[in-house]
């Protein structure tokens, strides 16, 4: 049985006709699909790039995955490629059983049409929200699309015949299912280890030693919606507070307006950009040099990021948006763009070494509900059943076609 994925994410593909991913989609994550179906096509954009060192990038080929490149479909790019896009979606979709479609994104809104006309079984995996992320993108084009895109995602959303989602309930009341519907996060961690928390536990007690305190943050440095503007004018607002510090940002992007916006305040020299890291083991290893992490969002469906984060013991603020709260407790969750109610909680945990030990615990502990093995039986017994209805559905055409 062949199935297509369908998103709107950059893959790179070498002169040996080889795709590697620059964030998550690489072949591990294909492996979730593959255990149902025997060969899987993946519909996005896909870009050339000449660059000798590919070891940066994660490897997204693999056995049985094939690859279809779409044009870019962001922005007015649509008007031009909308046709070719639409005609590529229903080659793809002729030669498959089923259809997995990731949403938000424009490429996913067309497959679920084409899917829709052709009577072609499909599903969904929700992993955001387009109207928090465009109308807090930064720019006027993104709040004036943010309604149309919105309203789409709502519209065949409810429709879908089978949808999971990565929030507990967020998105879930936002875009309702009339489907078959689960919630499953997207993180990808192990169940993490007695000896994380007791590291973190000691560090803490420790307190900071005489260095400075670190600060994190990821996300793309490139979009308004993380909430960097926001952490960097609490730490600015405090900085003859506390003690010395360091506001760590792992991501990529062009750092100049936050460097400027940090220099303003008088920290500029406490910013460090991290660039970019491979996931898993690497990032890990950063979050364990972070004292509090930092997640005031404009936008977040989940908090993937600071799921990790709590895998690592770190205690960690973030702001009442989407599912954050469903991660954090209520006196670690600020308003979003309230950065003077961010530096109080900030100030908070700096005054009490006890308070960090114990959300330092309950995040670890809580991070657990998301460990790979949990996760992983979930979507095995989510993906079999839409198997099953994949089935069903081709046995009822061959009968009909009879």
């Amino acid at each position: 049985m062949k199935a297509a994925f369908f998103h709107d994410v950059k893959l790179l593909r070498n002169k040996d006709n080889k795709y590697f991913s620059i964030g998550d989609f690489y072949y591990e994550i294909w492996k979730r699909y593959l255990e149902h179906f025997d060969e899987l096509t993946v519909v996005t954009r896909c870009i050339e790039i000449n660059d000798d060192n590919m070891n940066k990038y994660k490897i997204a080929s693999g056995e049985n995955v094939n690859f279809q490149s779409v044009p870019n479909l962001n922005n007015l790019s649509i008007i031009k490629n909308y046709r070719k896009a639409k005609r590529i979606i229903r080659e793809v979709l002729s030669k498959v059983d089923c259809a997995i479609i990731r949403l938000p994104s424009n490429i996913g809104l067309v497959a679920c049409h084409e899917c829709i006309k052709m009577g072609k079984p499909w599903a969904v995996e929700v992993v955001g929200c387009a109207w928090d992320a465009l109308w807090n993108h930064g720019s006027i084009k993104g709040k004036l699309v943010a309604p149309i895109e919105y309203f789409l995602n709502k519209y065949y959303i409810i429709k879908a015949p089978y949808a999971i989602y990565v929030s507990k309930s967020f998105l879930q009341r936002r875009y309702p299912c009339k489907g078959v519907s689960i919630s499953c996060s997207d993180v990808n961690i192990f169940e993490p280890q007695q000896e994380v928390i007791n590291k973190r536990v000691e560090k803490i007690n420790k307190e900071f030693d005489g260095r400075p305190i670190n600060f994190g943050m990821i996300g793309s440095l490139d979009v308004s919606y993380k909430g960097h503007e926001t952490a960097i004018r609490a730490l600015g607002s405090i900085k003859g507070d506390i003690p010395d510090f360091r506001l760590l940002l792992l991501g990529p992007g062009k750092p100049n307006k936050w460097q400027h916006l940090a220099n303003s305040l008088g920290i500029g020299d406490k910013i460090i950009f991290c660039g970019t890291l491979p996931g898993g083991e690497a990032v890990l290893r950063w979050l364990d040099n972070i004292d509090i992490f930092l997640m005031p969002s404009l936008a977040e469906s989940h908090g993937r990021a600071l799921v990790e984060a709590m895998s690592r013991g770190c205690p960690a603020i973030g702001a009442r948006t989407g599912g954050i709260p469903e991660l954090l407790s209520e006196e670690c969750i600020h308003k979003a763009k309230d950065y003077k109610m961010l530096s109080k909680i900030i100030i908070k945990f700096i005054k009490s070494k006890d308070l960090m030990k114990k959300l330092a615990i309950e995040n670890f502990e809580r991070s657990k509900e998301y460990s790979k093995n949990i996760l992983d039986n979930e979507r095995k017994k989510f993906w079999n059943q839409f198997k099953q209805y994949v089935q069903t559905k081709h046995s009822c055409t061959d009968t009909t076609s009879v």
